[in-house]
């Protein structure tokens, strides 16, 4: 419900919504300071304005937009700068948030959501040098070790990686 996020980016100092703090933010700033990528400079604010909850139940932290809500929001942020849009999308779409959201037990679901949500970016790991991004024909393993699993492969590379706290790691069981 668009109402009901543009009420809670209120309720969090943000009465103009996305629109506001995403114009703000590249003028309020210099725009690389330290060498930090634009994803990395803009992370907390998007965190503070909810933006890595958007598809997150309200129940777990997040905003609990529709999709079209959703998609509207990544419109809008990626006016600004198209990254923050990957950055978003990728994180919410094939991160950590929707495969828990859809699959995960409650308690996972009340360990990560709310993590997630509050700015704690995830990366995606598919592609392989042999296979590219197909998945019938991962190379990566995942053998369980008691409680875990030891994951051995190798990835080309990781969306979101470079700032990623959580992961999510394509491989056979």
């Amino acid at each position: 419900d668009p109402t009901k996020a543009k009420q809670l980016l209120a309720d969090a100092g943000y009465p103009n919504g996305f629109e506001a703090i995403l114009w703000a933010m590249p003028v309020s700033r210099p725009y690389n300071p330290g060498g930090k990528k634009m994803g990395e400079m803009m992370q907390s604010d998007l965190a503070a304005i909810g933006a890595f909850g958007m598809k997150i139940p309200t129940e777990y932290g997040g905003l609990g937009l529709s999709l079209v809500a959703y998609g509207r929001a990544l419109m809008i942020v990626s006016s600004a700068h198209p990254s923050l849009g990957a950055l978003l999308s990728a994180h919410q779409s094939i991160g950590v948030p929707e495969p828990v959201k859809v699959f995960g037990t409650e308690e996972q679901k009340r360990r990560y959501l709310p993590r997630c949500a509050a700015g704690a970016v995830s990366a995606f790991l598919l592609t392989e040098a042999d296979v590219g991004s197909d998945p019938a024909r991962l190379g990566t393993t995942a053998v369980r070790d008691g409680d875990d699993y030891v994951i051995d492969g190798t990835k080309l590379w990781s969306t979101n990686g470079p700032i990623a706290e959580l992961l999510v790691v394509m491989a056979k069981v």
